[in-house]
């Protein structure tokens, strides 16, 4: 079986990877994919910190103006998802993207600001042509009551559009979006289910520790609205040991 590869959309400023690399745990590739601007930030950043800069592969090299790094297991790539297919894929695969490899694909509030048109097209590429496919996302849902009004509100007031929450408005849905394209396995649980079944007791303690809350009914509101998704394509893959989610 080919090593792993992960691809994380809307990277942003996101640590992730060198979190990973910390601890001898990175994937035999890693793609960042997001705007130009986000990258040029982001590598520059990271090669004024000493500590996350050790962390590349030593064959790294900074490209497009400083907007993008390359290397045979890590890169920083710009593109814009609303062109998946003719931009973002075209760079990744010069790059070394594997289609045969084992690929984690993660979304944390990305997808969900592009027209369905757009991201429903990434998921049908990634299912056309990646047998060996697995996608955790992190997205907002429950737009129709109260509190999810009130947040598509505030997020107009800074012209901001959640434009594919409508088309995916909850966890039936979300997990729906994955099975219709005949995906194996998918399962949305929200923030708050997340926090009571799948964290352990320990670890709710030491967080309870570092800042108690109290305010638990807006906790619980909030988290409502707000899912994670993981969902893989095939059974018998690396991914189905996460097949546990309650």
């Amino acid at each position: 079986m080919p090593a792993g590869q992960v691809v994380v959309f809307g990277s942003g400023l996101d640590t992730s990877y060198f979190l990973l690399a910390n601890q001898g745990l990175c994937a035999h590739r890693y793609f960042e994919i997001d705007f130009a601007e986000v990258n040029s930030k982001k590598a520059s950043t990271i090669y004024k910190k000493p500590d996350l800069r050790s962390l590349l592969p030593q064959d790294i090299k900074v490209a497009a103006g400083g907007s993008e790094l390359h290397s045979s297991r890590y890169c920083l790539l710009s593109g814009d998802l609303r062109r998946f297919r003719e931009e973002v894929m075209t760079k990744m695969q010069e790059h070394g993207f594997d289609v045969e490899a084992p690929t984690l694909f993660v979304s944390e509030c990305v997808l969900i600001y592009l027209d369905p048109k757009h991201s429903d097209d990434i998921l049908d590429w990634i299912t056309e042509n990646v047998p060996d496919a697995a996608i955790l996302t992190y997205e907002q849902i429950l737009p129709n009551d109260r509190f999810g009004q009130m947040m598509i509100e505030n997020l107009k007031s800074r012209h901001i559009e959640l434009k594919g929450l409508m088309a995916y408005p909850d966890l039936e849905t979300t997990k729906t979006r994955f099975l219709s394209r005949k995906w194996a396995w998918a399962k949305a649980i929200d923030l708050y289910d997340y926090h009571q079944k799948c964290i352990s007791s320990e670890e709710l303690s030491r967080l309870a520790h570092i800042e108690f809350m109290d305010e638990w009914e807006e906790f619980s509101l909030l988290t409502r609205h707000y899912a994670f998704t993981f969902a893989y394509t095939i059974n018998k893959s690396l991914f189905s040991q996460f097949d546990t989610i309650p």
